[in-house]
Parts: structure tokens; C-alpha cells; sequence
């Protein structure tokens, strides 16, 4: 399994780097990510990620227009995804028009792949990890050792909950994209696929978020101290794209 991991993980940054299609729709995320943070940043004050009851104050203030940024980023990400997945499929051949060509034509069913799927992974988690919260903090008022071990084992089940959905509906989109599935089908064949397949994908997940964690948010940390986060969020965001070309390895790895 480790050579797998390692292989599928290889692949995955290999294909970003020299994929000229892949690489010049993920530098548009970045983009996108890198002016995203920046129209955050100038709406509250702030960086993502630091609060204080001023920039709460500024994000309150600006509520209609925080959320009509995020609902157009969003909408966005999803047609520059489709894109990026179609174009990491192995051996493509197409350019820049014929990958926007192909997630135009599947869009309402990878918005609506990626939406079904993120609620159900979202939920549970939620669910356990709110009330979990919540029971723990009234303990801490209660000086009780039982609801608090309790809550904690709360918050732990619903971290289970959003790793297991998190993995097994991670194909949802490429299915949806790749498979010309309709939403619904595509979320239901990635929970089968997956099946018996969970640690291997899990891995290659994890591999990638820690070159994220250890190359993206350290360069966002660095450069922060200068001013200059946004192009550490360029390089997280451009990292990321090597986990949209392994969810297309994996999903054309799995059988059918």
C-alpha cells in the first residue's frame, strides 16, 4: 500500500507540473483563492484565520457583500475544478478551451455532485461536533469529569464521521465529470467504489495536506510576517491542485 500511496501521490504532483492545461487552470484557482483572501481581507480588516471584535465588527457590516464573494468564488472553483479534473484524466490531449468546454457541459451535475456530497459529509460532523462542544462546555461549568468525557467522545466520533464521508465521497465530482454521471449516481458510486479502499485513499490525502501544511501555510506564516500572506495562499492554493489530479488517479484506479 505504501508504494501506492507514494506512486499515486508522485503522480499526482508530476501531472500538475507538467500538464500545461492542468497547471495553467490551477494557477487560475490560485488566483482566484489569492484575491479571494484579499477581498476578505480588505471587507473585515483582517487576515483569514485572525478575529478580534473589530474585524467581527467590520465582517458583520459587510455580511451581503461577504457572501455575494463567497457565493460567486464558489460558484466559480466548481466550473475551474470541473476543468482541472477533466484536463489531469490520463491521457488527455485537449487544451485550456476544450477542458472549460467539458465542465461547462457537466456543470449543474458536478455542482450538484459536489453539494449532495458536502452536505452529507458536513452533517454528521456538525451534528456530533456542536453538541459534543456544547456538553463540554457546560461541564467545565459543572466541574464533571463524566459529561465532559463525554462530549469529548462526541467531538471524536464526528472527526470519524467527516474522515470516513470525507474519503468515501471524495470521487463525487469525478464521477460526475469523468463518468458523465448524474449527481446523485456519482455520489452513490463513490461511496461503492471506495468501499475496501478507504486507508489507501485516506494516505495519499494525508501526504498531500502535510506538503501543504508544511510548504503552504509555513510559507503563509513566513511572508505573513512581511505583509505578504497572499502569496503564501498562492502557493497553498496551487499545492492543493495536486489533490484534484489524485481524487482523477484514484477514481480511474478503482474498478467500475
Amino acid at each position: 500500500m505504501v508504494l501506492q500511496v507514494v506512486s499515486t501521490v508522485k503522480d499526482s504532483y508530476s501531472t500538475l507540473f507538467r500538464n500545461r492545461t492542468v497547471l495553467a487552470y490551477v494557477v487560475i484557482i490560485a488566483i482566484v483563492s489569492s484575491i479571494l483572501v484579499g477581498s476578505i481581507t480588505s471587507l473585515t480588516g483582517v487576515s483569514p484565520g485572525v478575529a478580534s471584535a473589530s474585524s467581527l465588527a467590520a465582517a458583520y457590516s459587510n455580511i451581503a457583500l461577504l457572501a455575494a464573494v463567497a457565493v460567486i468564488s464558489f460558484l466559480v472553483s466548481v466550473f475551474l475544478a470541473g476543468a482541472v479534473l477533466t484536463a489531469a484524466q490520463a491521457g488527455w490531449k485537449g487544451g485550456l478551451a476544450d477542458a472549460a468546454r467539458n465542465s461547462l457541459s457537466r456543470y449543474l451535475s458536478v455542482l450538484g455532485a459536489d453539494l449532495l456530497g458536502a452536505v452529507i459529509i458536513a452533517v454528521p460532523f456538525v451534528a456530533f461536533y456542536l453538541f459534543g462542544l456544547l456538553v463540554v462546555l457546560s461541564s467545565v461549568s459543572l466541574v464533571s469529569l463524566i459529561p465532559f468525557a463525554f462530549g469529548i467522545l462526541l467531538i471524536l466520533i464526528g472527526v470519524i464521521l467527516l474522515a470516513l464521508f470525507g474519503v468515501r465521497f471524495s470521487i463525487s465530482m469525478v464521477g460526475a465529470i469523468n463518468g458523465n454521471m448524474r449527481a446523485v449516481q456519482s455520489v452513490k458510486h463513490s461511496w461503492h467504489v471506495t468501499k475496501g479502499n478507504y486507508w489507501r485513499i485516506l494516505a495519499v490525502f494525508l501526504v498531500i495536506g502535510i506538503i501543504m501544511l508544511v510548504v503552504g501555510d509555513g510559507l503563509v506564516i513566513a511572508l505573513g510576517q512581511f505583509g505578504l500572506s497572499v502569496i503564501g495562499y498562492f502557493v497553498l492554493a496551487l499545492l492543493s491542485g495536486a489533490g484534484s489530479v489524485a481524487i482523477v488517479r484514484i477514481y480511474e484506479a478503482l474498478p467500475g
